[in-house]
């Protein structure tokens, strides 16, 4: 040891860590018909969060939902408010999520009638003060995501989800 040092921790960083999880509870689909997904924004951390929380979620190909203000159901659908333009749906919520606490919301989409083979829908979640991933996702963000937590930290995938047409 050196003579006149002084050490102080190790300290415990108090922050949130927001995670996303996302499923239609099913691997078939009905071309001409609806889905609903329900999205857990669950915080990892040991701190609650704060500011806006945003998931941004793209719809595949063959899936739709109407532009604009978008109908939220689920457990926390009050706390989210979600807009929808093309493919891409973007919800945000400042209500508080503690730690090791989730809020948990759901919207419902529509299949194209037209629409065959399988559909894998991602998103990802981002702010609330988490320090992994501060920023609000983008569509190009949310795009990319693969699988969870990659490539990009708070991504979700449900699917592929095969289509089943119509008989």
């Amino acid at each position: 040891p050196t003579e006149g040092c002084a050490i102080d921790g190790p300290d415990t960083v108090n922050a949130p860590n927001l995670t996303l999880t996302k499923t239609n509870g099913t691997t078939t689909v009905s071309a001409g018909g609806t889905t609903t997904y329900t999205l857990t924004v669950a915080n990892t951390g040991n701190a609650p969060t704060s500011g806006t929380i945003t998931v941004v979620d793209v719809l595949p190909a063959g899936m739709t939902i109407a532009a604009g203000s978008v109908t939220v159901g689920g457990t926390n659908g009050a706390n989210w408010t979600c807009t929808a333009a093309g493919q891409v749906i973007t919800c945000t919520s400042a209500t508080v999520i503690a730690a090791a606490g989730s809020s948990v919301f759901s919207f419902t989409p529509s299949i194209s009638a037209g629409t065959t083979g399988t559909l894998t829908n991602p998103a990802q979640v981002g702010g609330g003060g988490d320090p992994t991933n501060p920023a609000a996702p983008t569509a190009a963000t949310a795009g990319a995501c693969t699988g969870s937590g990659a490539p990009t930290e708070g991504c979700a995938i449900d699917g592929p989800d095969t289509v089943n047409a119509p008989n």
